[in-house]
């Protein structure tokens, strides 16, 4: 388990539910801690298109959801106190891991976060995004473009 990964959290009387691991990797990698902190979410669907969000190009890229985070005020404090926005780091979270799991592009990563190519790059690079494309890979694909263009 790292940071950053998303699990299932099962609770006794309802279906499980995601939760973002925001623990460092060392306290995740430690056995000698019990517990690690997460972010559990919860969703409701709403009917109202105006509070979908709006990728990149003004258009709904995905369905409303309403996620509730219930965290330690401690925690929220400490967030606060990096001047980071807590929802917007649990929703970078669930893209990454989106991103990662091969569940959406990096040009839908682009778009749903509303970042230009670059800035798409730096965010991947953040959340330690990479898809491991080889030489052999660039071998592969120089050879498919010259056997389609010449």
């Amino acid at each position: 388990m790292r940071q950053w990964d998303i699990l299932l959290f099962p609770f006794r009387e309802e279906l499980p539910h995601p939760a973002v691991v925001i623990s460092n990797d060392e306290r995740c990698e430690n056995a000698d801690f019990e517990a690690i902190n997460a972010l559990i979410c919860t969703t409701a669907r709403l009917n109202r298109p105006d509070t979908c969000y709006k990728g990149g190009r003004g258009r709904d890229t995905l369905e409303a959801m309403i996620l509730t985070l219930s965290i330690a005020d401690g925690l929220a404090a400490t967030f606060k106190a990096q001047g980071r926005d807590l929802a917007r780091s649990a929703f970078e979270a669930l893209v990454a891991q989106g991103f990662r799991e091969w569940q959406l592009s990096r040009a839908e990563v682009q778009d749903v976060l509303d970042l230009s190519w670059h800035e798409t790059e730096a965010f991947l690079a953040r959340y330690g995004c990479d898809r491991h494309y080889s030489e052999d890979d660039l071998a592969q694909d120089r050879q498919t473009l010259k056997e389609l263009f010449g």
